[in-house]
C-alpha cells in the first residue's frame, strides 16, 4: 500500500512539471540564435562601426581654407596728376597717373619715391602725388595647423632645401615648415612685424639669400642682428636696435617696419642658424 502511495504520487508530481517544462524550453532553449546573430551584426562591419565614430568629423574644405587667406595689398588714391618713370633716378616717363585713379603700392624708396602699378602702367611716382591709408588691423583669426598646413600645400610650391617658408601679413605670422612639395609639414610659426602701408613689405615669392649678425642704417638711425636676406634690401632680422645693439622698439604682430620682416631676437637667431640659402619665401 505504502509503494503504491509513493507511485501515485510521482506520477502526479510528473503530470504538472513535464507540460510546465514543454512550456518553457521554447523561450529559453529552443531558439538561441537571434542572441548570437545580434552579437555577430554588431562586429560584422568595421567599417560601420568606424563611421559611426566619425560622425561629424569632416576633412578640410579647401576653398574654405583658401579663403582664409588674403592678400595683404597696399592701395593708394592718386591726388594729382602725375607722370610715372622707370625708375625713381630717372627723368623717362612711361605714362600717366589722373587724380583719383588708384594703384597698388608694390615698394618704396626711402618714403619719397613710389613704385606701383594698376591695369595699365607701372612704375615710380613720387610721394606727394599718393594718399596711401592708414595701417590696418591685425587680422587675429588664428587657423589651426591642418589649415596652415592644408593652404600651404594647395599652393605646390617647391623648395630647393628642406624647408620653405610663408609670411601672412595679414595676420603677422611667419610659418616654417620643412617636407617638399605637396607634402609641407608645419616646424615652427613666429610672430613678426612687417612693413607698415608708407614702405610696405615686397609680396611675392622670392629664395633666401646672404645672412649677417649686424647691420645698422644712418639713414633710419636703426639696426638689428641676424639678418637674413629675400630680396635686395628686404631681410628677416630682430626687432629694431640702436647704434650700442640694444632693442630699441620690440614691436611685433602689428606693421611697424620699414619693410623688412622683423622677428623677436630669439627668434631672428633661430631663422639665421637653421634657415639655409635657396629656401623658397612665400610673402602675401
Amino acid at each position: 500500500m505504502k509503494k503504491l502511495f509513493v507511485l501515485l504520487l510521482l506520477s502526479a508530481v510528473l503530470l504538472i512539471i513535464v507540460p510546465l517544462t514543454a512550456a518553457y524550453l521554447p523561450q529559453t532553449l529552443g531558439n538561441p540564435e537571434p542572441a548570437m546573430e545580434a552579437k555577430n551584426n554588431e562586429s560584422a562591419n568595421p567599417a560601420d562601426e568606424q563611421s559611426h565614430k566619425n560622425t561629424g568629423v569632416t576633412s578640410p574644405d579647401p576653398e574654405k581654407i583658401l579663403n582664409m587667406v588674403k592678400p595683404s595689398i597696399v592701395t593708394a588714391a592718386v591726388t594729382k596728376e602725375t607722370s610715372v618713370y622707370s625708375s625713381y633716378s630717372s627723368n623717362q616717363v612711361v605714362g600717366q597717373l589722373a587724380a583719383d585713379e588708384k594703384v597698388e603700392i608694390i615698394k618704396d624708396k626711402g618714403y619719397k619715391w613710389y613704385y606701383v602699378r594698376n591695369d595699365e602702367i607701372t612704375g615710380w611716382v613720387p610721394a606727394g602725388a599718393l594718399s596711401i591709408p592708414p595701417d590696418p588691423a591685425t587680422n587675429r583669426d588664428k587657423m589651426t595647423r591642418e589649415e596652415v598646413e592644408t593652404y600651404i600645400n594647395l599652393q605646390d610650391f617647391k623648395s630647393y632645401t628642406d624647408y620653405l617658408v610663408w609670411v601672412d601679413i595679414d595676420r603677422q605670422l611667419t610659418h616654417v615648415f620643412t617636407g617638399s612639395e605637396d607634402n609641407w609639414e608645419l616646424l615652427k610659426t613666429m610672430t613678426c612685424a612687417t612693413g607698415k602701408n608708407v614702405s610696405p613689405t615686397l609680396r611675392g615669392t622670392f629664395t633666401i639669400k646672404d645672412r649677417g649678425t649686424w647691420f645698422y642704417s644712418p639713414q633710419f638711425e636703426s639696426g638689428a642682428k641676424y639678418w637674413v636676406r629675400y630680396n635686395g634690401s628686404y631681410l628677416f632680422h630682430s626687432v629694431a636696435m640702436d647704434k650700442q645693439q640694444q632693442v630699441k622698439d620690440p614691436t611685433l604682430g602689428k606693421r611697424a617696419s620699414s619693410g623688412c620682416i622683423r622677428l623677436a631676437v630669439e627668434d631672428a637667431k633661430w631663422f639665421y642658424d637653421n634657415i639655409p640659402k635657396g629656401t623658397t619665401v612665400f610673402i602675401n
